[in-house]
């Protein structure tokens, strides 16, 4: 009789814990049309790093990025296209602006949506030695617009 209360009692906890590992899961990328999700970034180069904020918005079948600087400046805007695993860079910093780095660039935000998709938050490129974290910042429904 107490190995079916604590059976029961087990069950009864993983029934609760259920749908709070499914929230869980579902915080780091958009997966609802219209759904907005922001991150503080870090993108470390052997040689500098470039940290501030991005943002991914689902709008349709694409998910829309921007990354901007600590001064507002457009890093890099992006669409990603989820059911084709397609990257589309919109537009690239200046500085960016190679098609050697933009080809890099494309790659890695590729594996990063898929990183984010699985719940992840960052992506490291061993071959050139770049990482790219994306740090899920707490959104506040009430500062929505």
């Amino acid at each position: 009789m107490t190995r079916y209360l604590a059976y029961t009692k087990l069950f009864l906890l993983l029934l609760l814990l259920y749908p709070v590992s499914l929230t869980a899961q579902d915080q780091h990328f958009p997966h609802v049309d219209g759904d907005k999700k922001r991150y503080a970034v870090e993108i470390e180069f052997p040689q500098a790093s470039i940290t501030g904020i991005g943002m991914l918005v689902k709008q349709g079948d694409n998910v829309v990025g921007a990354v901007f600087n600590e001064f507002g400046v457009s890093v890099v805007n992006f669409s990603y296209l989820p059911a084709k695993k397609k990257i589309k860079l919109l537009s690239v910093m200046d500085k960016m602006d190679r098609w050697y780095i933009k080809r890099i660039l494309k790659r890695d935000l590729l594996r990063l949506m898929e990183v984010l998709e699985a719940s992840g938050s960052s992506y490291f490129n061993s071959k050139y030695n770049i990482k790219y974290t994306f740090s899920p910042l707490i959104q506040d429904d009430a500062i929505e617009e």
